[in-house]
């Protein structure tokens, strides 16, 4: 089974586009389709979808200056997140699993690894649509077993990671509409 391509598409925040607008024109842009044939639902668990593309796949995120989303034909998660100033060993303690939490701790907690774990893990619960309760569950310190955890470049300040079961190429394009 080859591995499945994926895009990511990535807004400046300071663009005049809603969310709504980013993610038609990511979708557009994707699937060669007009803006208007992509209208976002919600599964029950709270996992969007695209009613009239069923196999395509979607995730989105935002933070910072940035928003992102990420296409392809499986599931797929993507997150993003700013390295803000917090108490990250207080984070920890509170929200990761405790494999985590001491792996975080023997690096004196330091902040990019927090937030690449934060992001890595908020990846996972999008490409599951199962959400950030239980984050403290499961770990993805050292890898998860069943799906892939892929770290992207991105701007020095920011995590961004990218899951799927399985991953090919990973197109990254960026869109500036101001």
């Amino acid at each position: 089974m080859d591995a499945p391509d994926f895009a990511v598409y990535i807004f400046s925040l300071d663009d005049s586009l809603t969310g709504v607008e980013r993610l038609e024109t990511a979708a557009a842009t994707y699937t060669g389709k007009d803006h208007q044939h992509f209208a976002k639902q919600l599964l029950p668990n709270g996992k969007p979808y695209f009613h009239d593309f069923p196999d395509l796949h979607f995730s989105i995120s935002h933070s910072g200056d940035y928003w992102i989303s990420a296409f392809g034909p499986a599931a797929v998660g993507i997150d993003l997140q700013q390295h803000i100033d917090c108490n990250v060993g207080q984070l920890s303690r509170r929200f990761f699993h405790p494999q985590e939490n001491d792996y975080l701790s023997s690096l004196n907690y330091s902040p990019t690894e927090f937030f690449n774990i934060w992001a890595a893990k908020e990846s996972y619960v999008k490409y599951t649509g199962q959400g950030i309760s239980g984050f403290d569950k499961f770990s993805v310190i050292p890898n998860l077993d069943v799906a892939i955890l892929h770290e992207l470049d991105f701007l020095q300040g920011y995590s961004l990671y990218l899951c799927a079961k399985l991953i090919g190429k990973v197109n990254i394009c960026s869109i500036d509409l101001r």
